[in-house]
């Protein structure tokens, strides 16, 4: 991966994200999408779903409706499609709403229908190269929920928000996605978890001391800009419960061995991004007082020798309440 320089020219970045919109950002979510569901293979990373997306379901309840916020791409959408599903909002990567839309089978496809929400359409499907039961339309989740929208959906799905969450509480964009939740509606919050992160060695006495390094800085350089300890990540469950939801699904998965040389290179081309965006203007790490370009070099260095940067992630589902 090719390394950045303090003096290149700033890519877009949008503060209410994090990270940059460029191709490289779109891979990376793609990848991401992949990650969730190698690592849940046993689990489907959609459980929220499955439950709902019948036929007699759909006979008795009318068209399905799904909803991906913060879709990026498109990709998550569709996945959720093919898992049978009933209305469903989710944020993150549109590789989940176009593998749900793949997965249902064809005489429940015609009965669901998607939408992708986000704050920018960078990433997202165009035109003709789109389903007919496909709709996209923007929405940042910490304002109003536009009044189309709520009580819409039977599902709402979010994934991999943990640099959007601000002050170290979820329980805004948690109340904001139950909003839009018909009564007895599903939320599913996939997320991965900065505080398992664990830098190893392929054998015993080689150095991961820049590893470590870029980590320990990207961590404290995180939590100081967006405000947060990043703690959340790994109990969101009691989040859930304090928003009211009632749970149904609280999972966590390591990082399987033979994906790790895998999730550290999406890991550091995510945190490369990030890099530059939690840096002062002299190209410090805040907080930290390190070069961010040095500190990646000196990782990548050891990452191509076989060091591996990786952390858990985990599926968090809870159910609004039937009135």
């Amino acid at each position: 991966m090719a390394t950045a320089t303090e003096n290149e020219a700033a890519p877009v970045r949008d503060n209410r994200y994090g990270l940059t919109r460029e191709l490289n950002d779109s891979v990376r979510l793609s990848m991401q999408h992949w990650m969730f569901t190698y690592f849940f293979d046993e689990y489907p990373p959609q459980p929220a779903p499955a439950s709902l997306v019948t036929e007699e379901h759909i006979k008795e309840n009318g068209n399905i409706r799904i909803a991906d916020v913060g879709c990026g791409n498109g990709s998550v959408l569709s996945n959720f499609f093919s898992t049978n599903c009933k209305a469903i909002i989710t944020y993150t990567s549109s590789a989940w709403l176009l593998e749900t839309y793949r997965s249902l089978p064809a005489n429940i496809r015609e009965n669901v229908l998607f939408e992708g929400i986000d704050i920018a359409h960078d990433y997202l499907p165009m035109g003709d190269d789109i389903p007919s039961t496909f709709k996209f339309s923007e929405w940042d989740v910490y304002t109003e929920p536009p009044a189309e929208l709520i009580g819409q959906f039977d599902i709402v799905h979010i994934r991999l928000f943990v640099i959007v969450v601000r002050d170290n509480d979820p329980c805004t964009m948690i109340r904001n996605a139950v909003r839009l939740l018909k009564p007895g509606g599903y939320l599913q919050w996939d997320e991965l978890e900065p505080n398992t992160t664990i830098v190893r060695a392929p054998t015993p006495g080689m150095s991961t001391e820049s590893a470590q390094a870029w980590i320990t800085a990207m961590l404290k350089g995180m939590c100081m800009s967006f405000k947060t300890d990043l703690n959340w990540c790994s109990t969101l469950a009691s989040y859930f419960e304090k928003c009211g939801l009632e749970p149904v699904a609280d999972v966590h998965r390591e990082c399987p061995p033979e994906f790790r040389r895998l999730m550290t290179t999406n890991a550091l081309s995510a945190l490369e991004n990030v890099g530059r965006g939690i840096s002062d203007e002299l190209g410090k790490v805040k907080g930290t007082g390190l070069s961010w370009s040095d500190l990646c070099s000196a990782c990548l260095v050891e990452t191509s020798q076989g060091v591996t940067v990786t952390q858990s992630l985990s599926i968090v589902v809870g159910r609004k309440t039937i009135l």
